[in-house]
């Protein structure tokens, strides 16, 4: 079998979690000598993360950092969340700088097993340094983002705080969700040829004077 093929079995494991027939598959891989893509990595990563093995998964990491791949949003993504989930936050934090740093464009779900255990142990300042982080960054938030963000601040009776947070998180939604109309109605414009000029001044044509 080619890698490509080892590739497919692991994107199988990933879905099913299943760790021991992941690295069986990889020990295959390293007996028939294929040197393992970025595909390969993030693959054997994500299904570590969803194996609840994040030292494994930051093991990957930095296997295939040491031979020059990059790693994706969504492959630091994992390790951030299964870290977090653990109440590794100290690990997550970490990861997540590590994320900033490389400048990968980040969504909510690297920010989501963030807030959450910040959330569950009651760090708000914590909380609201990645809701600022977020905002920032122009990040959409999700309704079950929003829906933490005030659990956590009224769980500490600071729910007019939260509603703060919610606020301005939601502009951000109401912005994108406006630019994604004016776009669409001017493309739906100039489908119709409106909004267009066919003078011949508009053209960069000149009547010619005597």
């Amino acid at each position: 079998p080619n890698l490509v093929t080892f590739n497919s079995l692991l994107k199988v494991c990933a879905t099913r979690g299943n760790l021991q027939v992941a690295r069986q598959l990889w020990e295959s891989i390293e007996a028939n000598e294929l040197p393992p893509n970025a595909i390969t990595y993030n693959t054997i990563i994500n299904v570590c993360g969803r194996a609840h093995r994040p030292d494994l998964a930051e093991q990957f990491l930095r296997r295939m950092q040491d031979i020059g791949f990059e790693a994706c949003m969504i492959t630091f993504s994992v390790i951030i969340s299964t870290h977090a989930k653990f109440g590794r936050l100290e690990d997550a934090e970490a990861v997540f700088t590590e994320l900033e740093r490389s400048g990968l464009r980040m969504d909510s779900g690297v920010y989501a097993p963030l807030i959450q255990r910040c959330a569950e142990v009651q760090a708000v300042d914590q909380v609201e340094y990645y809701l600022g982080h977020m905002h920032d960054r122009g990040v959409l938030p999700t309704e079950r983002l929003l829906g933490v963000v005030s659990q956590a601040f009224a769980d500490v009776g600071r729910r007019r705080r939260g509603e703060f947070w919610i606020e301005r998180l939601s502009e951000l939604t109401a912005a994108a969700g406006g630019a994604r109309r004016d776009a669409q109605a001017a493309g739906s414009a100039a489908g119709r040829g409106e909004g267009t000029d066919d003078s011949p001044s508009a053209l960069g044509l000149h009547r010619e004077t005597a």
